[in-house]
């Protein structure tokens, strides 16, 4: 179940983060963050303390090749992780567990509050061209005739629309 929960977040990170990437680029801070803290939460199931080893987590680990080691024990479950404070010799305490999980979610959620502040900021800029356009085109189409002005304007909308 634990490592259902892992290939979860894995894909999940991926999306993500393939989304900040088209939105903002490489190297947005709060996908940074996120990246960190997907790291640590990778190092904790690995058996690393996550708070000093987070960044020698492997590639197959973090992609989803290679199994962590808390996730390869046949008697891994949750309750075993949040009863236990030693789990196959990697020391962990159920409130170090959850802190992980946490911090891992609390940047998610950061994350997609920035991705949808700056759809909406897209979307809103979509609209405002597209009221635009068609205040010119009401203006076209009241008068009757095209001006100087708005013939190269509709000729740039035609080309623009032309296949």
């Amino acid at each position: 179940m634990l490592y259902i929960d892992w290939l979860k977040t894995i894909d999940e990170y991926n999306k993500y983060i393939a989304q900040a990437t088209d939105y903002f680029g490489a190297n947005h801070a709060k996908a940074t963050a996120l990246t960190t803290a997907y790291k640590k939460l990778a190092a904790m199931l690995d058996g690393k303390d996550p708070a000093t080893q987070y960044a020698d987590v492997s590639a197959n680990i973090l992609n989803g090749t290679t199994r962590p080691t808390w996730l390869t024990a046949t008697n891994i479950n949750v309750n075993t992780i949040l009863s236990e404070t030693t789990i196959n010799g990697v020391n962990g305490t159920p409130d170090a567990y959850r802190d992980v999980w946490k911090g891992y979610h609390m940047a998610l959620t950061d994350l997609l509050e920035a991705i949808t502040k700056k759809a909406k900021e897209l979307a809103d800029a979509a609209q405002a061209d597209a009221t635009e356009a068609l205040s010119k085109l009401e203006d076209i189409t009241t008068d009757g005739k095209l001006t100087l002005d708005e013939l190269p304007l509709l000729r740039r909308e035609f080309e623009a629309a032309s296949p």
